[in-house]
């Protein structure tokens, strides 16, 4: 009898020690930098994530290298079960402090120059084949324009990429396109008002940076009566005139889709990198009324 009750009160003890051994599901995102389109891709993750008993720790770089350095070093140091990197910069980072974990990158216009290859990591890429449409509309729209401008931060591999496409797209509708370049978001506001000054509309490229300082570039083009393209659905809720652009939250979806084939025993290897679903038109009424243009339903 006096067995039993041992053995009784042992079972609590050894259920509780064996919980206590199971590795719980940890992953850690790194955000490129706070701005609409980022967000709604982590608000997809978690979304996608929910009622799944993984923890989530979600840290910014805020755009700067040293601190997405710190962050890949600190989730790799927390031994994290697979890590997540939305933009190119955070996710370059957790690929070299990662040689293990497995890495998903997520929103990244282009993987290959990013070198964002290896047997631990995959992802999804952003870039889009829609600035042909984006221009050939803005045209139809408003058949004086001729000259774009581009404002977009030098240092981010995935802007300089689109601006070739957006290059390419207007040479073959004769536009001309004015380039201004920034290096951090106080010097926006002095480009703005000389691209303003110089251009006919504004193209918002895949840019973390400009991105993050959106309301400001919508708020002086609209003064200006002058329309302004995005590249991002985010940005025309915020009063950008219309973007031929991704829904960012199902974006954060499929990423969520990848990092649960992962955690379910597949290699990152073995899971191709995929391409951005569900492009379509998002149009600003309010900012299509201020300019006096009908764009499209």
């Amino acid at each position: 009898m006096k067995k039993l009750i041992y053995l009784l009160i042992l079972i609590p003890f050894f259920f509780t020690s064996c919980k206590k051994q199971e590795k719980a599901i940890t992953i850690g995102i790194a955000k490129v930098v706070d701005h609409p389109s980022i967000n709604e891709i982590e608000k997809g993750i978690k979304d996608g994530l929910k009622d799944k008993n993984i923890k989530i720790e979600v840290k910014s770089a805020n755009g700067e290298i040293a601190t997405a350095d710190l962050i890949a070093k600190s989730f790799k140091m927390s031994n994290m079960s697979a890590v997540i990197g939305i933009g190119t910069l955070p996710s370059q980072a957790l690929k070299s402090a990662n040689t293990d974990t497995p890495v998903i990158f997520s929103c990244v216009t282009d993987p290959v120059s990013a070198n964002l290859k290896g047997d631990n990591i995959t992802g999804i890429c952003d870039r889009l084949d829609t600035t042909y449409d984006e221009l050939k509309l803005l045209k139809k729209a408003f058949p004086k324009v001729k000259n774009i401008g581009i404002i977009y931060s030098t240092s981010e591999l995935n802007s300089l990429v689109h601006i070739k496409d957006i290059e390419t797209s207007a040479k073959k509708l004769n536009l001309n396109v004015i380039k201004l370049g920034v290096t951090n978001s106080s010097e926006i506001p002095q480009v703005t008002t000389n691209l303003l000054n110089k251009a006919d509309a504004i193209y918002v490229p895949i840019d973390n940076l400009v991105v993050a300082n959106i309301s400001y570039l919508i708020t002086k083009a609209n003064e200006k009566r002058k329309p302004l393209i995005a590249s991002d659905s985010s940005s025309v809720k915020l009063g950008a005139l219309f973007s031929i652009g991704l829904d960012y939250y199902e974006l954060g979806k499929q990423t969520a889709n990848i990092l649960l084939e992962v955690l379910n025993g597949k290699k990152p290897s073995d899971i191709p990198v995929q391409m951005a679903k569900n492009t379509r038109l998002f149009v600003n009424k309010e900012t299509e009324k201020l300019l006096n243009v009908k764009i499209g339903d």
